[in-house]
């Protein structure tokens, strides 16, 4: 039996064809990545977004596309799109680039990809929970990219806690915890093993652990002293339509957060 899909998730043919046509519908937005250990911006985080009726959550149209027969298609303009951005990324800072571990096993993503050549600063964030499904396959995916300069994250790797050796066997550059774990993980001990778990994985692997959607302060200062050193979300800073740098006042968050100077 097929999933119930609410008739307000639904991206029409027609509106995906549209879109196809109008590529620069398709806009992007930065959310800064923060360097915990010096309160800097370590890179960018590029999020998609639609200015094309209806107007739907980026993954309702990434899922339509799939859907609708065209896996593949929508993801490798994304790609293309946010890759063409790094001509205004800061020196010394990284851009990571969304895509599904299914979207960046086909031919239209794997060209998107090759068409950008060298691939140094670009970190291919992938979505942890596919990851072992296609474990095989993508390790074969991500060879010729990163030969070609490209960075591994895998994203929300603490929503899959138990599968988390699967994940790591993937060499990450980068481990994502998602907002679901890290979400008052100030006062949740379970949160906070799991954590702390993925840090010492994480850290057999030489890979760094970012903190996603830190949105208070005294969960940044959790995450910090649990081992994460990589951070993003609303309490640091917002996603935006370019690439800033951290204002005085997020840097300020960090050195307090990292002093224990966080009021409870």
């Amino acid at each position: 039996m097929s999933p119930f899909v609410p008739p307000s998730s639904i991206v029409s043919r027609r509106s995906l064809a549209e879109l196809m046509l109008a590529p620069q519908r398709l806009r992007l937005q930065f959310q800064p990545i923060v360097d915990l250990t010096r309160g800097e911006v370590a890179g960018y985080e590029a999020l998609a977004r639609f200015d094309v009726e209806p107007h739907r959550a980026p993954d309702a149209w990434f899922a339509a596309s799939v859907g609708q027969g065209g896996a593949g298609r929508l993801d490798a303009l994304a790609v293309a799109r946010a890759l063409g951005a790094r001509r205004v990324l800061p020196a010394g800072r990284f851009l990571a680039v969304n895509v599904t571990p299914a979207a960046l096993l086909t031919d239209p993503v794997q060209r998107a990809f090759a068409h950008a050549g060298d691939l140094r600063g670009v970190v291919v964030e992938l979505a942890a929970p596919a990851v072992a499904a296609h474990a095989a396959a993508l390790a074969a995916a991500l060879g010729p990219l990163r030969a070609a300069g490209a960075r591994v994250a895998v994203d929300d790797a603490g929503a899959v806690c138990a599968g988390l050796e699967e994940v790591v066997a993937l060499r990450p550059d980068y481990v994502k915890v998602d907002r679901g774990v890290v979400a008052g993980v100030d006062r949740d001990p379970g949160k906070a093993r799991c954590i702390a778990t993925l840090v010492a994985l994480a850290a057999r692997v030489d890979a760094q652990v970012v903190a996603e959607g830190v949105e208070r302060p005294a969960e940044l200062e959790a995450v910090i002293a649990l081992g994460i050193t990589l951070a993003q979300g609303f309490a640091l800073a917002e996603p935006a339509h370019g690439m800033r740098s951290l204002d005085r006042a997020a840097a300020r968050l960090v050195l307090d957060a990292r002093a224990g100077r966080i009021a409870a």
